[in-house]
């Protein structure tokens, strides 16, 4: 469960103070298996339920209020290839409805997503590196081959240095 509250300052022409509220939750229940050593399937599925609210603190009016009840089903698997290298995939699943009570008549919007992360972890002795591939990119391909921009490689990198 998490909420987030932010304050932003006078803009010209605009509204001299706008507050964006946010509240959201997630409830959801998984396993794992390990059928092979070194390889792990993950499985999920859950609820989450996101609620906005932006509101113009000089006239107290809401300018935008939505919220979202999402059942989502998700998937993943780590392999192990060398004792060096792993391999990480996962999927979700997400039905979506949205609410804009800012709206008259307020407007209600429904549909389905599907996310997909591909990334790759090395281990070196006491370093660890994780990369997870940005999807764009990864439909795109490389832009000297394929003439779009389709963003960074990574959209995550991290670097982990064990210290004994």
């Amino acid at each position: 469960s998490q909420k987030v509250a932010e304050k932003v300052g006078t803009t010209a022409g605009g509204p001299t103070g706008v507050e964006i509220s946010t509240t959201g939750w997630d409830l959801g229940i998984g396993c794992n298996t390990v059928p092979l050593q070194g390889t792990e399937f993950l499985t999920s599925f859950g609820v989450r339920s996101m609620t906005s609210e932006i509101t113009d603190t000089a006239t107290a009016a809401i300018l935008d209020a939505s919220d979202g009840h999402m059942p989502y089903i998700a998937f993943g698997s780590e392999i192990q290839v060398k004792n060096w290298l792993q391999f990480r995939f996962g999927a979700e699943k997400t039905w979506d409805s949205f609410t804009n009570n800012a709206t008259t008549p307020e407007t209600k919007t429904s549909g389905a997503s599907f996310d997909y992360h591909v990334g790759a972890g090395i281990m070196t002795g006491d370093l660890q590196w994780d990369v997870e591939v940005n999807p764009s990119w990864f439909n795109a391909g490389p832009y000297l081959l394929s003439g779009e921009n389709a963003g960074d490689m990574f959209v995550n990198i991290s670097i982990k240095y064990d210290y004994r």
